[in-house]
């Protein structure tokens, strides 16, 4: 395979394992779910078989999501925890959005700001 596509169905596979384990599935639930043996849906998790159209489809469907999750995108800057965060982040209020927002800016404020210290403390 050529290798731009081998890392992009590995990061197709990654995003669809995160929000497999994300929603507290099995491999083989997943695979039941969308008619394929347990062994194909494992390798299309790690990349090296190439679903697809309609396996792709089944898929999100499965997991929830929309295709489009499946694939890398600039917003997410091809970070499959950030697409698991929007992908869960999309589903909500806009009250409870801003709410978690700001719990984010306040931890990693302070995740920043611990890191700094440590720094200053190994000097």
């Amino acid at each position: 395979m050529d290798k731009p596509l081998d890392e992009l169905y590995k990061e197709i596979g990654s995003r669809a394992r995160i929000q497999r384990e994300t929603l507290h599935l099995t491999q083989a639930q997943v695979a039941e779910k969308i008619d394929v043996a347990d062994s194909f849906y494992g390798q299309i998790e790690r990349g090296v078989t190439v679903p697809s159209i309609n396996t792709l489809i089944g898929i999100a469907e499965a997991l929830n999501i929309e295709v489009s999750d499946l694939f890398p995108d600039k917003v997410a800057n091809n970070d499959p925890y950030l697409t698991s965060i929007a992908t869960k982040f999309k589903d909500l209020e806009d009250t409870d959005k801003q709410l978690i927002s700001a719990m984010v800016d306040k931890l990693y404020s302070w995740v920043k700001e611990k890191k700094s210290h440590g720094k200053k403390d190994e000097k």
